[in-house]
């Protein structure tokens, strides 16, 4: 049981790389099809807060296809699951798919507020405070494909020049 852990995790982890990516060429189907998977497999006994955190990531990935397909009650259901996520190791998680949402749906001015939330809460305090598109650090929010809305916004660019 032990020996397919690790082999098992690290299937999950490509399939949720390609479920991002299928997001970003808007593939949304496909996507939601491999991240609504992931949410059904059994979680990690053994590392409880790395499977709190990965279950944080897919909702957050699933709530994101719900909006970009208009699944409104959907993608409310699934933000309120982010809302009472704790990940206390990585803390950011949560703020972060939470302005991802926000930024899909239109909302900048809450997408940026939200992200000022999670600086406030520690996003940002460790590399792996939250992982995103890429590299698992505050540097890479402004290449994010996820929140290109938000790359020209000024409180956007504050925001992250704040964090320099």
């Amino acid at each position: 049981h032990r020996g397919e852990e690790p082999e098992r995790r690290a299937r999950n982890d490509h399939r949720f790389h390609l479920a991002l990516s299928l997001l970003a060429m808007g593939r949304l189907a496909e996507a939601t099809a491999i991240v609504d998977s992931l949410m059904v497999a059994p979680p990690d006994k053994d590392l409880e807060t790395l499977a709190s955190w990965v279950h944080t990531r897919y909702v957050g990935a699933s709530a994101l296809a719900a909006v970009k397909q208009n699944q409104a009650a959907r993608a409310h259901r699934l933000v309120s699951e982010l809302d009472r996520a704790t990940a206390e190791y990585f803390p950011g998680e949560r703020y972060y798919w939470r302005a991802v949402v926000a930024a899909a749906a239109g909302e900048k001015p809450r997408a940026i507020a939200i992200l000022r939330e999670g600086v406030a809460n520690g996003m940002g305090s460790t590399n792996l405070a939250f992982a995103g598109w890429g590299t698992a650090n505050w540097v890479s929010l402004h290449a994010d494909p996820f929140l290109a809305s938000l790359q020209s916004d000024s409180a956007f660019v504050a925001l992250l020049g704040e964090r320099r």
